[in-house]
């Protein structure tokens, strides 16, 4: 009986120092918690302001750039007329190509040699491949 009330003692006893010590780390992780916490603030506030100095500054140099754009009007309008007139005009024209555009038979003739191809690579064998490769070369060839 007595060892009985040891062991009921020591078991409160185990049981009081794990709850402590459940304590304690409840603690440790609300402190760590916190302290994240307080740094994404500062992290934050931080950035807001590097943020605000980086559109001022994004500011400053769209206005740094109009009046650029401004003064380089100013010079240009007092140039001579003729010369602005010239190089607008020719501005204005829209550049155009002129190629040869390849007949319907032609291009009837191209998808034809590409579906012959594709349907040689997809059933011959590369062997078949091969000789045809050769025989075609041959023919090509002047006699």
């Amino acid at each position: 009986m007595v060892l009985g009330l040891l062991l009921e003692a020591e078991n409160e006893d185990l049981l009081l120092a794990e709850q402590q010590q459940e304590q304690l780390w409840q603690q440790q992780q609300q402190e760590e918690i916190r302290r994240q916490q307080q740094l994404l603030e500062s992290v934050g506030a931080a950035a807001a302001a590097d943020v605000a100095a980086g559109m001022a500054a994004a500011a400053a140099a769209a206005a740094e750039a109009r009046d650029k754009e401004a003064a380089k009007r100013k010079q240009g309008g007092q140039e001579t007329s003729s010369s602005s007139s010239s190089s607008s005009s020719s501005s204005s024209k829209k550049f155009r190509v002129y190629v040869d555009l390849p007949t319907d038979a032609e291009i009837a003739n191209l998808l034809l040699q590409k579906k012959k191809q594709l349907l040689v690579a997809k059933y011959a064998s590369q062997q078949q491949q091969q000789t045809e490769k050769e025989t075609r070369r041959l023919v090509a060839l002047p006699d």
